[in-house]
């Protein structure tokens, strides 16, 4: 009997213990990063891993140059500080930084992934990299919602840089493209097509007369961003454009570059456009984005104002927005999580740190609460334009990442032709949004066109 109840009592004693065993045992696995570990091509990461104190970590940054014509200070010069702010935190830290012109350092970064030698951190311009060779991803390294704070950063920055339920980079701002209109034929608002079909009238120059660039694809691009489709192709490489909204779109595309009644085709219109501006014989500019915009601002202080692109009566306005942002690689062989952890933290820094200086010398749209701090105080835009980018903002619709960084640019020349045919008048828009749809997807599964 005595033997049975000691029996009974140990594992009464074991059932009470179980649980907080076991709770311990979790909290060690969540504090030493197990539960959080994670694959990069087979490689196993720890994200919360020591950094060391006893170890000098080597870091190489390869950013993209961002022209700023307009800058007080280099980019060059902002990195360097950066760097060196960086290396005040981390003292066992060495980093060293090349810029390099984008195509340039596109090709070398494609060669370094194929040789296992990219650098830790790729500051990219403009293009949205993941699922590449060794890229890290910045999700387990993003710092978790705090109660009662804004987040880390805004919604469409993240939007931008999420593919397949990770995120990819660190974002430091966003590049918008929109419309330059007077401010007087602002005020109307007059952006749906059907709005701006009433307010043209049937002869004479039309109330609203437009300028803009019908050699530019970026033009179709903006309606259809517009329209709610931002991009080509969604995450998993499918076709995401409608051929419903792509013929509306390209239709009335045509009915404006008829109304504008320019002589010597869409080439010419597209080299007067900023002269027809300027001078008063046009009403609206497009399109455009914060060189454009500025460039026009500068010339004629206080007379224009940036404006979303025409949409469909039934859409929401919206603003396609696309990230700038650093992104994290590791090498073969592999150098340690703690070497990894490290590059994300250089990653987030350089984002901080930049994010100012593109709000003020390039005029993109801020991620962070400190960015918009910078932005009331030295975006590059007067009172109305801050107003209306700020409603862009609120509005802003990422433009999803899919496939490689040359896919856009692969879809784009394939289309040129089509969209000169167009404008040429030698194609109906239904046929021509047929022949559009048919392109992008012999482009993105050329397998599958050939079957």
């Amino acid at each position: 009997m005595a033997g049975r109840a000691r029996s009974r009592l140990l594992l009464l004693v074991m059932a009470l213990a179980l649980p907080a065993v076991l709770a311990a045992a979790y909290l060690l696995l969540w504090q030493t990063g197990w539960l959080h570990r994670f694959d990069v091509g087979g490689v196993k990461i720890n994200p919360r891993a020591r950094i060391r104190d006893d170890a000098v970590y080597e870091l190489a940054v390869w950013e993209e140059e961002v022209p700023a014509p307009w800058a007080r200070e280099s980019q060059r010069a902002v990195l360097e500080r950066a760097v060196q702010e960086f290396s005040e935190l981390h003292a066992n830290a060495r980093v060293t930084v090349e810029l390099l012109d984008e195509a340039a350092a596109r090709d070398r970064l494609a060669a370094a992934l194929a040789s296992g030698a990219p650098p830790d951190v790729y500051g990219a311009a403009r293009t949205v990299l993941w699922g590449l060779p060794r890229q890290v991803p910045a999700s387990p390294y993003l710092p978790p919602p705090a109660r009662d704070e804004p987040p880390a950063y805004d919604g469409p920055a993240l939007d931008a840089l999420t593919a397949r339920g990770a995120v990819w980079g660190w974002p430091r701002g966003l590049w918008w493209d929109g419309w330059l209109a007077r401010k007087e034929a602002a005020a109307g608002g007059v952006w749906t097509y059907d709005q701006w079909r009433a307010a043209s009238g049937p002869a004479g120059r039309p109330p609203l007369s437009p300028a803009l660039d019908y050699t530019s694809l970026r033009l179709l691009e903006q309606l259809m961003g517009a329209a709610g489709f931002p991009s080509y192709a969604d995450a998993d490489g499918r076709l995401a454009w409608d051929r419903e909204q792509l013929t509306r779109a390209a239709a009335w595309l045509r009915e404006t570059y008829h109304a504008q009644a320019a002589p010597g085709g869409p080439d010419a219109a597209a080299r007067r456009r900023l002269e027809r501006l300027l001078s008063g014989d046009a009403d609206v500019l497009a399109p455009v984005n914060p060189y454009a915009a500025q460039s026009a601002m500068r010339l004629a202080p206080g007379r224009f104002v940036v404006v979303p692109p025409p949409r469909p009566p039934e859409a929401d306005p919206v603003w396609p927005v696309e990230a700038s942002a650093y992104f994290v690689f590791h090498q073969t062989p592999y150098k340690g999580d703690d070497h990894t952890r490290l590059a994300a933290a250089l990653a987030a820094f350089l984002a901080a740190k930049t994010e100012a200086w593109l709000v003020e010398a390039v005029g993109l749209l801020p991620v962070t609460v400190d960015g918009w701090q910078t932005w009331s105080r030295r975006a590059p835009w007067d009172e109305a334009n801050r107003d209306a980018l700020l409603q862009a903002a609120r509005r802003a619709a990422a433009v999803p990442p899919w496939g490689a960084p040359a896919s856009a640019d692969a879809v784009r020349e394939a289309l040129l032709p089509l969209w000169r045919a167009f404008m040429a008048g030698e194609t109906t828009p239904e046929d021509f949004a047929d022949d559009v749809l048919e392109t992008i997807e012999r482009v993105l599964d050329p397998e599958k066109a050939s079957r």
